[in-house]
């Protein structure tokens, strides 16, 4: 369902909404799926809460990078960096291969662990 017939469907007047049986049952789906919508939004917004609130709490402090030390630890412990194993490069196969950092850091392994991006970071 596009944006546009969501909120529609959501912002209806309520006569409008109860008028008849397929009305009532167009609204009480749509209600459903805004529920599910609020309720990762909620999710997504409380990892990113989780992440930046120590950031934060360092100040000029918080020394690091994403490419191993404490916010790397931090991103994967909140959600926002996710543990995959590996048994091929991740870029393996693209256009341009760039190395994989973490197969260059695990070199000779038969496998490793890659640190993905949360999908959600990666949505519009």
């Amino acid at each position: 369902m596009s944006d546009v017939m969501f909120y529609g469907i959501l912002n209806m007047p309520y006569e409008m909404a109860m008028n008849d049986e397929l009305s009532r049952y167009q609204f009480y789906q749509t209600v459903r799926q805004a529920l599910e919508k609020i309720s990762k939004l909620e999710d997504e917004n409380k990892k990113l809460k989780d992440f930046v609130k120590p950031i934060v709490a360092h100040g000029d402090d918080c020394v690091g990078n994403w490419d191993g030390g404490e916010l790397q630890d931090l991103a994967v412990k909140t959600g926002l960096l996710i543990e995959v194993e590996k048994t091929e490069p991740c870029n393996l196969g693209k256009e341009e291969f760039i190395g994989c950092p973490c197969r260059e850091y695990n070199y000779g392994e038969e496998s490793w662990i890659c640190y993905e991006t949360a999908k959600f970071l990666l949505e519009d």
